[in-house]
């Protein structure tokens, strides 16, 4: 018996009351199998979920307003103003060696290509027509979240920055599908078409019980409603092995309860900012094991924001 799953998908790409997208259930000689969820919430393994999200409001009140789509995203529009300075953590692509990957820094993706690493420095910039699909030689950056690799020395630098490195605050969108503890529901060719289609409208009901309990966590508004995120607190220490809904995940938006300092993993985005003292960034850029550049609130944060490296070059 074959079955195919699938990865939980985000509902970022999904309608609201549609949350199933399902398969046919007259594929000759194929079973069919469709990850749905169970109606209980699932709250990363050392956090706690917050009921009261003021405490997360003033990260939308220390951001600039969108600007019209022409002049491009600055960093203010997602990472709060007002820290002394600011870092921007570039996430390694990987090359395959043998059976394993190995970590490629995108300055040596500059270097390779005659491009420039400079703070406003994009991958669609930097790799022309590699850029938008899997490359021959390896993967991409892991976007919206820090790479496992990077998580050990970035918290060991930001602990020391704070004093209430145990009790820090996390946003996370709501929009990841992971959510609620999975199990999968299979169907086979020889079952009915009724009986296929009866199995699709329990799951059709399941998905509504599930958004509407999603509906009634309270959330975050971050940039200007844009983003939801659930509120939860916790330890620093839980960022290095974080998992949301078994997948390893670091919060979009997080800080510690002094609010010394803030670190932003944006959707879509294959690089972190952190916002914090001049130390602190200095102690960022200084660290071996993370490539970083400075960054400042006026710079472009969008994949058209390099003004350096000529899109159009080999």
């Amino acid at each position: 018996m074959s079955t195919r799953s699938c990865r939980p998908f985000p509902l970022r790409s999904v309608p609201k009351g549609h949350e199933l997208r399902f398969l046919s259930g007259d594929v000759p000689g194929q079973s069919l199998s469709l990850r749905s969820m169970d109606p209980s919430i699932e709250v990363p393994a050392g956090l706690t979920l917050q009921g009261d999200v003021a405490p997360a409001e003033w990260v939308d009140e220390k951001l600039l307003p969108g600007r019209g789509q022409t002049e491009g995203v600055r960093v203010a529009e997602i990472v709060p103003t007002g820290f002394e300075g600011y870092a921007r953590i570039l996430h390694p692509a990987s090359r395959r060696v043998g059976d394993r990957f190995e970590p490629v820094t995108w300055s040596e993706l500059a270097r390779s290509r005659g491009k420039t690493i400079h703070p406003e420095v994009q991958l669609k910039a930097l790799l022309g027509d590699e850029f938008g699909q899997p490359p021959p030689w390896g993967e991409l950056p892991e976007e919206d979240s820090i790479p496992q690799g990077l998580r050990a020395p970035l918290v060991e630098i930001l602990r020391h920055f704070t004093r209430t490195a145990d009790r820090c605050w996390f946003c996370i969108w709501e929009g990841y599908g992971v959510w609620f503890g999975s199990q999968e529901l299979t169907w086979y060719s020889d079952m009915s078409r009724s009986a296929v289609r009866a199995r699709e409208r329990e799951a059709i009901r399941r998905a509504e019980r599930q958004r509407a309990v999603l509906d009634q966590i309270p959330k975050a508004s971050i940039m200007g409603g844009q983003r939801r995120c659930f509120v939860f607190t916790g330890s620093i220490d839980s960022i290095p092995d974080l998992t949301i809904g078994g997948w390893s995940h670091t919060p979009n938006w997080w800080w510690p309860d002094d609010r010394a300092w803030i670190v932003v993993s944006e959707l879509d985005a294959p690089s972190t900012y952190v916002g914090g003292s001049e130390a602190l960034v200095q102690a960022i850029l200084n660290e071996p094991q993370i490539e970083a550049v400075n960054s400042h609130p006026e710079d472009r944060f969008d994949w058209l924001g390099d003004r350096i490296n000529d899109l159009d070059s080999p």
